[in-house]
């Protein structure tokens, strides 16, 4: 009778008056409630009263109607500047109200205070749709706030279930509907307006919107319900699962259309996540569901196939938000990457309280990585091939982001001792390590000569995964030592991944292992006799046509320049003539691609293994890598020295050759171009200088040292398009002008003076802004003695160039006046070798050149 009567009011009077009514009549309510009076029909009563009221919401204004004198009038500001919010608000709290013990606010506590709660999340929900001046007051009456606790006690009542326990059979369709409404209140009142995403945010929402629409929303579980409701509950529960993901979008904030931005700075500042490591449980769990045996086989006859399709969809929504989520909590948070890895991949141990633990984390990561499908019942849910199609890329997808949030947790410095375990099992790195060189050990390539049929096909994604993985972890040399060792001994399975034929991704997995196993002496000897240097090389990942992949191209380069540091065989390997290049050799491959190169980094890169493969060549100790003193250190800080032996050059004939074939111009100038270009590196100066200095022992190498000092830098582009070249640290004219002129580091060089290798030299010498370490500069005095040429030398005329360009910055530091950033003049290592460079140059051209100062001369790291 009173329901009638409600339905009545809005025919006789105005929309608004109708409205209003409905409001004052919600007001009586609350109070009767408040007073606990009893009321039997009361909680109907604010059913049938919110209904109306939720329904006039629905649009922004009501409509007109003449004949009965009803105006158009804005409903929405009309009732928020009423009693409305704190009414809401307060049948909310006394609808939740915890009877036990009076604290706090819980779940509706009756049926009817339930259905009541339901139709007030509606009136909350379209009161402030589209309208910030109602979002505010529903915020600052504590509405938001009731919300969420309403959501927060759902979440109590189904997180100490099991997955299946709560997606099957804990929630009623009521509690489906309440919880849906209720996310819808908070997307509502969030979207575009900060102070209430804000205040939810701060308040822990985003964890619990996502905690509960994964344990509602299970992946797949609705394939195997058979209740008579089970259309209308899998309805609800995907229309809370996509709502709550509509919401979580909001809640990360920084959108670049929402009007209420003020700014870059402003937005930048809201950037950060609104998850913590808390959410990774849920995240994994809806994973789970991806991982077979998929039950049942067949999707539920309780739908119809559209039905199914809408809900395969919801499915795949989930998994892409899940793993997409996952990865970007990964790459950001160092907690999410220890809690993940915490426990590694030991099985948990049931408890009475908890018969069926899930497994760890990561196992649940590697398990969806290895196992995960896509349900065979997909098929049969849709007629478009097309989106059959889309389904399985998209599976795909999430999968390859899982596969990194693996790799970069397994790069977390602080995970190390976790997930490489020596002390678990008797298997070397324990059970994670294990199953990563299983994954390389046991997994057939794709394209390659094992994989079989479609059903037997190759997973590069695993050998990918386990590579990366692998790589991040072995940056300890035991590791690496114990990757190549037996058990594991994974050296014979890095060549079939190295096949010209191999996808680039699994070329660039296996090349980034191989750069930090192929750091450790031992290592270099294994890789070497196993005949890496040679499948790199067939593998033609550094030819033109590999040029699309230079992150591989670089890495690989990586690979072999720590094989040949200090080890003259594989040096050797480098230099020597490979049939399959028709005479070429790999250094002449990696040499072609740094001429063709863009990248300063893989020229220099590039030319470091020239460096290599100089200094072994040129050394006596290379032979022995495990132990031995490094016959020259690259690093320009250290006081080591190194004599030059000029008798190593005829110890071995295919040491000379080696020599013969690199003492070119073509090779001098790749060393002469890193030394111009890398002001800002000394420790590539040093090695630019100490092969400059080795090679300029021999004759030829001399002279083409001289010609290369004397030729103008390749000019490049940088990004915003204007012209560079050397680091402009220092000028030198390179005709006749003695004297070096300095330019800071912010002053672009004139084209009109062409920048060549000679000003760097000038420029480490006069040392202005003590740039440079005094080994270095000691050096470059060495490397100019070293330079003077016999008396009957055809390059007499290019030795009296270099010498007037550098005569004055020697003479200055000799005289102990250069560096002025030194108190004391320069350090006397550096004043000692300019005099010894001076006295040398004194003797030209009546002198014995080189020979007069080659035994006595040394070198300095």
């Amino acid at each position: 009778m009173a329901e009638q009567g409600l339905r009545e009011t809005s025919y006789s009077t105005t929309m608004t008056d109708a409205l209003d009514s409905l409001v004052l009549t919600l007001d009586s309510l609350l109070t009767s409630l408040k007073a606990a009076i009893p009321a039997g029909d009361q909680w109907r009563s604010v059913e049938a009263c919110a209904k109306q009221i939720a329904d006039g919401l629905r649009t922004k204004n009501g409509p007109a109607k003449p004949e009965l004198s009803i105006t158009k009038v804005d409903n929405h500001s009309q009732l928020g500047k009423s009693t409305l919010p704190e009414t809401l608000n307060g049948l909310l709290r006394v609808a939740t109200r915890r009877e036990d013990d009076g604290a706090g606010y819980g779940k509706p506590t009756s049926p009817a205070s339930a259905a009541a709660t339901y139709e007030l999340l509606r009136v909350g929900a379209n009161l402030c749709m589209d309208h910030d001046g109602n979002r505010q007051r529903l915020l600052e009456v504590g509405y938001t706030e009731s919300v969420l606790s309403i959501l927060e006690a759902y979440w109590e009542g189904v997180s100490g279930s099991s997955e299946t326990e709560a997606s099957a059979s804990t929630a009623t369709l009521n509690d489906l509907k309440l919880v849906k409404t209720a996310v819808g209140v908070l997307l509502n009142a969030s979207m575009g307006y900060e102070p209430v995403r804000i205040s939810l945010v701060t308040a822990g929402a985003p964890l619990t919107i996502l905690s509960l629409s994964c344990r509602l929303y299970s992946p797949g579980a609705w394939a195997s319900a058979t209740s008579d409701d089970a259309l209308e509950q899998w309805g609800w529960r995907s229309g809370l699962s996509t709502w709550s993901w509509r919401a979580l979008d909001t809640l990360k904030g920084g959108d670049e259309d929402d009007p209420h931005e003020e700014g870059t700075a402003e937005r930048s500042s809201r950037q950060h996540s609104i998850f913590d490591a808390a959410a990774t449980s849920s995240l994994i769990g809806s994973l789970r569901s991806f991982v077979p045996p998929h039950s049942p086989a067949v999707a539920s006859s309780a739908f119809s196939k559209a039905d199914r399709q809408k809900l395969v969809i919801s499915d795949v929504e989930v998994l892409e938000e899940t793993s997409m989520l996952l990865e970007s909590l990964t790459l950001d948070s160092v907690d999410v990457r220890r809690k993940i890895a915490a426990g590694s991949i030991s099985s948990p141990t049931p408890t009475a309280q908890n018969p069926f633990p899930p497994p760890p984390l990561l196992t649940s990561l590697l398990d969806f990585i290895e196992k995960g499908a896509p349900p065979t019942y997909w098929d049969s849910c849709t007629d478009s091939e097309a989106e059959r199609k889309r389904w399985n890329k998209s599976f795909g997808i999430c999968k390859a982001a899982v596969i990194k949030a693996v790799v970069e947790l397994a790069g977390e410095d602080k995970n190390m001792d976790v997930l490489w375990d020596s002390q678990v099992g008797s298997y070397p790195g324990g059970p994670f390590v294990e199953r990563m060189v299983g994954w390389i050990k046991n997994t057939k390539v794709e394209g390659g000569e094992e994989a079989g049929n479609e059903q037997d096909k190759g997973r590069d994604d695993l050998i990918i995964c386990a590579a990366l993985s692998l790589g991040n972890l072995a940056r300890r040399p035991s590791y690496c030592i114990a990757l190549l060792a037996p058990p594991i001994s994974l050296t014979q399975h890095f060549m079939p991944l190295l096949n010209a034929k191999t996808d680039i991704k699994l070329k660039h997995g296996c090349i980034g292992l191989l750069k930090h196993v192929a750091q450790p002496p031992p290592n270099k000897v294994i890789l070497g006799d196993a005949g890496l240097v040679e499948a790199l090389v067939a593998s033609r990942i550094w030819t033109k046509e590999s040029d699309m992949g230079e992150p591989v191209q670089f890495g690989a380069v990586g690979v072999v320049k720590h094989l040949s540091y200090e080890y003259l065989p594989n040096a050797l390997r480098l230099v020597k003539s490979q049939s399959s290049l028709e005479g070429d050799s790999a250094l002449d491959l990696i040499l072609d691609l740094v001429r063709r190169s863009d990248s300063i980094g893989l020229q220099s890169e590039g030319t470091r293994v020239l460096v290599n493969v100089v200094k072994c060549l040129f050394s006596s100790t290379s032979k022995r890598p495990n132990g031995a003193e490094p016959a020259v250190n690259s690093s320009a800080g250290s006081s080591t020295e190194l004599s030059i032996r000029t008798t190593d050059l005829t110890s071995s004939r295919e040491r000379q050759q080696a020599i013969d074939r690199l003492a070119t111009l073509d090779s001098v100038e790749l060393l002469t171009d890193m030394v111009g270009r890398s002001g800002r590196y000394p420790i590539l100066l040093n090695e630019g200088v100490v092969a400059l200095t080795l090679l300029s022992s021999a004759s030829a190498g001399r002279t083409c040292a001289l010609q290369a000092l004397l030729s103008p830098l390749p000019y490049a582009l940088t990004q915003s398009g204007a012209i560079q070249t050397a680091p402009p640290v220092g000028h030198t004219q390179i005709s006749t002008v003695p004297a070096a002129q300095h330019l800071d580091d912010k002053t672009v060089p004139s084209t009109a003076r062409t920048s060549s290798p000679l000003d760097m030299l000038v420029a480490i010498l006069r040392n202005l802004n003590n740039s440079f370490p005094p080994e270095l500069g000691a050096n470059v005095c060495i490397f100019l003695a070293s330079l003077t040429p016999p008396m009957t030398d055809a390059n007499q005329e290019e030795f009296s160039k270099v010498r007037v360009a550098t005569k004055g910055a020697l003479e200055s530091v000799a005289a102990g006046l250069s560096g002025r950033s030194f108190a004391d003049g320069p350090p006397k290592v550096v004043q000692a070798a300019a005099k010894r460079t001076l006295d040398v140059w004194a003797s030209f051209p009546h002198g014995k050149g080189v020979n007069a100062i080659g035994n006595a001369t040394q070198m300095r790291k």
